[in-house]
């Protein structure tokens, strides 16, 4: 590409000595434009890539690509995506948060942009206020499995209504003991997304004791590992489809799905990527609280 972008260079100062005609100039501009374009989609395809880490997996893992990030942490709006296109229409388009921050920066945002209702669960203010009688009901509750009613009552009440389409779980700390109560309560989404610990290796058993006051300090020590997360969730019939790119999320679906899902990586070591967590610093515009809470609003 380089090669013929210098000639159109030459030519342009070859036309510039002998003072060109404006049909000179419309051809050396067509020259160039031949030369670049061409090129510009596979430039930026493999830049994506690789911001996104893609161009490490070691295998190829067709729910990753193309990388989409809408308000998920790193790709994870585009695994989401990609998975519902597989599953049955019947799937119920409803879900559930638990650990969301200030509301701007999660995995059901998408949903909620395509009309879905759900709950959210978190410790803090958000930065938008849901609207009333909306898409979206937010309970306010510091997590600890001593007062967890308030946590699986709401949401199987929820779930018994409404059926379960996601799940996405991200508390930083005792991840591996509240997914674990959620499960036994009889949640079954048939998307489910947990947080695991990436520094550990894909194949090593290791969950974070459980703490009841654990607030995260920055460090590697929270959650489980990827390994022990599979463990968990294959106990209650799930299988793993895909990690996010920065090593943070894995993301499984019911087995009964997994017949639509059989070109698809499910062991560790395939679908292990490692803690990469500044591999996105700036994507698109600020979040907007003022979006946010448009999109809780019911279509009328």
């Amino acid at each position: 590409m380089f090669r013929k972008m210098r000639a159109a260079y030459r030519q342009s100062k070859i036309l510039a000595a002998n003072l060109p005609s404006r049909d000179d100039i419309a051809r050396l501009s067509q020259s160039i434009v031949e030369s670049i374009v061409p090129h510009i989609g596979h430039i930026s395809d493999n830049n994506t890539k690789a911001k996104w880490g893609l161009t490490g997996r070691t295998v190829a893992n067709p729910l990753t690509v193309p990388a989409r990030k809408y308000w998920s942490q790193a790709d994870e709006d585009g695994i989401i995506e990609n998975i519902l296109r597989r599953l049955p229409g019947t799937v119920a388009k409803t879900f559930v948060e638990i650990g969301v921050g200030d509301g701007s920066e999660n995995n059901s945002v998408v949903l909620l942009s395509r009309g879905w209702e759900g709950l959210w669960f978190g410790g803090e203010d958000l930065c938008f206020e849901p609207a009333k009688n909306g898409l979206l009901t937010f309970h306010k509750v510091w997590i600890s499995l001593e007062k967890f009613a308030s946590v699986t009552n709401p949401l199987m009440e929820f779930s018994n209504k409404h059926g379960l389409g996601l799940l996405s779980i991200d508390l930083d700390g005792n991840d591996y003991f509240f997914l674990e109560a959620i499960l036994e309560a009889g949640a079954r989404p048939d998307i489910l997304v947990a947080e695991y610990n990436a520094r550990l290796p894909a194949d090593v058993e290791w969950v974070m004791p459980y703490t009841p006051d654990h607030t995260w300090d920055g460090s590697d020590y929270y959650g489980m590992s990827l390994q022990s997360t599979c463990n968990l969730a294959a106990t209650y019939d799930y299988v793993p489809v895909a990690t996010s790119a920065q090593g943070a999320n894995v993301i499984f679906v019911l087995k009964k799905h997994m017949k639509l899902f059989a070109d698809v990586p499910t062991d560790v070591h395939d679908l292990y990527m490692p803690p990469d967590f500044d591999l996105l610093t700036v994507w698109g515009h600020p979040t907007s609280p003022a979006l946010l809470e448009s999109l809780t609003r019911r279509k009328s």
